[in-house]
């Protein structure tokens, strides 16, 4: 066995990446592959020469980073990507039938990110699901362990704050806010929504990216008004794209996520996350008009998970005994 890797552990044997471009690293020469993961994996693979056996955890990471993630939504291979790094360190040479449930509830307790250690153990058994899948293994050692308790994010923010971002932000991240506070929206359904999602009659239409329902946001002014703001936004000639990078392709998650932490830096607002917009939104929608009207307008399928997002701050009023 080759000596570790000590960079890019998250990565294929021989593949390093460097300033967002992935090569194939053998014998001292490094030949580019290419800026995008999948097609990156796929010439990996070529220079290999030869097909990926399964037999250890991270022959079976492997082959999942080239077949099945690039699949996933964008955000999600980013995620899927950094926590393999971890996994690898643990149990990228056990063999795959090895790793016991017992391993697992271990790991777990002994990560000190508890929160960050049920995402590396979720990714973990997507592998070992798709391993089944191939013939390689016949139990999942993840299912049916108790994730770590997580605590749920409370932080509510205020129309000041939100003032305070928007003037910080230049015109097309006011727009993104804009529609995100009419719709609930998550940051990658509205980065996707492209000029001919949108008209008077019908309303914007957006598939969900988590869940692939379509839904409709019927004309209303308020929704229009935004529309035409965004609509006035400077882009490139061709662009099927609302919010578009310079370009004219989809608003990548990654290069928005960098340009909002400048903003909220120039505001000067402490943990401000964009995924706050869309739990101020929420809460908006319960208090006005209940909770199955927030939930529809979260796209959820119960209540439940709609609760998770409201963060009302107003006190119940109740009698007391007596």
């Amino acid at each position: 066995m080759g000596r570790r890797k000590q960079h890019d552990r998250g990565l294929p044997i021989r593949m390093r990446r460097k300033h967002r471009v992935f090569y194939y690293v053998s014998g001292g020469k490094w030949v580019r592959l290419s800026d995008n993961f999948a097609e990156a994996l796929k010439l990996w693979q070529d220079f290999e020469g030869t097909r990926i056996v399964g037999s250890t955890v991270s022959h079976a990471i492997d082959r999942y980073l080239l077949e099945v993630l690039p699949t996933k939504a964008e955000r999600t291979q980013a995620d899927y990507q950094r926590h393999a790094v971890k996994v690898r360190e643990v149990f990228g040479d056990c063999h795959l039938d090895s790793v016991r449930s017992s391993d697992i509830a271990m790991y777990l307790d002994r990560r000190s990110a508890k929160a960050q250690g049920n995402r590396e153990v979720a990714m973990l058994s997507s592998v070992y699901s798709s391993a089944m899948r191939w013939g390689w293994v016949d139990v999942n050692p993840c299912r049916g362990v108790r994730r770590n308790t997580e605590k749920r994010r409370t932080r509510a923010i205020t129309d000041v704050e939100i003032a305070k971002v928007r003037t910080a932000a230049g015109p097309q991240i006011q727009c993104i806010m804009d529609i995100v506070l009419l719709t609930a929206l998550r940051k990658s359904d509205a980065l996707k929504i492209r000029l001919a999602d949108y008209s008077k009659d019908s309303g914007l239409r957006v598939e969900i990216g988590k869940t692939g329902q379509t839904v409709v946001y019927s004309w209303t002014e308020s929704l229009d008004a935004a529309w035409e703001r965004a609509k006035r936004l400077r882009r490139r000639v061709g662009s099927l794209y609302l919010f578009a990078n310079r370009k004219g392709q989809q608003y990548t998650v990654s290069g928005f996520d960098s340009n909002w932490q400048r903003v909220i830096a120039r505001a000067g607002v402490e943990d401000f996350r964009f995924h706050d917009l869309r739990a101020y939104a929420l809460t908006k929608a319960e208090q006005q008009r209940g909770m199955d009207y927030a939930r529809r307008l979260a796209v959820h399928s119960d209540t439940s998970t709609t609760a998770r997002y409201v963060r009302s701050r107003e006190p119940w009023i109740v009698d007391p005994l007596g």
